[in-house]
């Protein structure tokens, strides 16, 4: 029992990760057993909604949070003004979520009745102070914690879909809003009970986290627009139908996601630990290292998927999935490609350089909207999940651009100082 205790303590950010990363898998893949596929459609919708939510607040909160907090000599008042954020931007994400679908609704083949519009509000809400539980957890507390904090989410949410089966997609939403009230009540607790920490000088905190992260908080929209718009361009062209499948078959590379999100967690805390100590090489040195393994983890995943494939999208959701196995292996292109440039750009954030990820990001959106219709109308699917590969390829590229002006730009300022002496 020791050594169990001792290896689930070495590797709880693993633990963590592989409980969020394959909640969310079999939140998809129950739901695509049970569901039609139009239906699934309309969970693809919620899911990226969702997953705009946590790019915003990931980029808004978390990143900077990770790199600040261990200079803060007042964690909890530091903490507690990040809840207050954290509720603006999870109310934020609702308003603007219900005003989309209520004027928007008939465009993607889908207006929310009542009911689903309150069970859609209450999981965009509930489900982001969770997550801020989880997250939080890593550089206020410890990852142990956060293991605790998915624990208690995922595998309810997992057991309820299966007790439940649902039908619909108003069904799905009353598990998702239900499964997230757990985690979410740590979050809404902690806030109650230091509430009189609240004053003048938090808002000026705020205010200071928010211009400490301005290109961050930027690039968080940014990569959901590129990462996602796909589906909702997809869903408005071809249907509700085409964009689950998209959803589905993109979910099974989403498991890569237990170690990829390592970046944003244990390794962000590093890498913050590492610049203040040993400066850019020390981040480099890291960042090589993470690069190196991430690449063999990719090659030997990309040969089962250009074998089995289909077998997999079987396996995983059901038949009528298995004829696009293609969109797998795409799918695992993008992902690969990605991977190269958020190391890449994180070199560059702890080192106070976050415009690199910011133009990278903005000039992948534009990629998007100047290709999505185009390649959506001529190939469908497949040209939807093209365009995650064009995407991820064009932030790699723009980063090492935007590195090379910034060095030209450096080196000629330092030539003008010399001829100036």
């Amino acid at each position: 029992m020791k050594q169990f205790k001792k290896l689930i303590t070495k590797c709880s950010s693993l633990w963590d990760q592989a409980i969020t990363s394959g909640g969310n898998f079999l939140t998809i893949a129950v739901c695509a057993k049970v569901l039609p596929v139009a239906e699934q459609g309309k969970l693809g919708y919620v899911i990226s909604i969702y997953m705009a939510a946590l790019l915003i607040n990931v980029s808004a909160i978390f990143q900077w949070g990770a790199a600040y907090a261990p200079r803060k000599y007042n964690n909890i008042s530091y903490k507690n003004n990040l809840i207050l954020l954290q509720i603006v931007i999870a109310l934020l994400v609702v308003f603007v979520s219900t005003l989309y679908f209520y004027f928007f609704g008939k465009g993607v083949s889908w207006e929310p009745s009542l009911v689903e519009f309150l069970l859609l509000g209450g999981y965009l809400f509930f489900h982001q102070l969770a997550d801020f539980d989880r997250r939080s957890s890593y550089f206020f507390v410890n990852s142990q914690r956060a293991v605790l904090s998915s624990a208690l989410l995922y595998p309810i949410r997992i057991a309820l879909l299966l007790i439940v089966s649902p039908e619909n997609i108003c069904d799905a939403l009353a598990v998702l809003f239900v499964s997230t009230l757990v985690s979410a009540s740590f979050t809404i607790k902690f806030f109650i009970q230091q509430f009189s920490l609240l004053s003048k000088k938090s808002i000026v905190e705020i205010k200071r986290h928010l211009y400490l992260s301005r290109h961050l908080i930027f690039t968080g929209p940014l990569s959901w627009c590129w990462a996602y718009l796909p589906i909702f361009y997809l869903g408005k062209e071809k249907g509700p139908m085409l964009a689950g499948i998209l959803l589905s078959i993109r979910s099974i590379v989403n498991i890569a996601n237990i170690l990829v999100e390592q970046l944003e967690t244990v390794v962000a805390a590093k890498f913050g630990k590492v610049a203040k100590e040993s400066g850019k090489d020390g981040v480099d040195q890291n960042a090589f290292l993470l690069l190196k393994i991430g690449s063999l983890i990719w090659i030997f995943v990309a040969f089962i998927l250009y074998y089995h494939g289909a077998l997999v999208i079987e396996l995983v959701l059901n038949k009528s999935y298995s004829p696009y196995s293609d969109l797998l292996l795409i799918s695992w292109v993008a992902y690969g490609v990605l991977f190269l440039a958020r190391v890449y750009g994180m070199r560059f954030r702890f080192t106070r350089e976050t415009r690199v990820e910011l133009v990278g990001n903005a000039i992948a959106v534009l990629s998007v909207i100047v290709s999505a219709n185009y390649l959506i109308g001529k190939y469908s699917v497949y040209g939807a999940a093209a365009l995650f590969v064009i995407s991820a390829t064009t932030i790699l590229s723009a980063q090492f651009l935007m590195v090379h002006f910034l060095k030209k730009s450096a080196n000629n300022a330092q030539k003008g100082f010399e001829n100036n002496e």
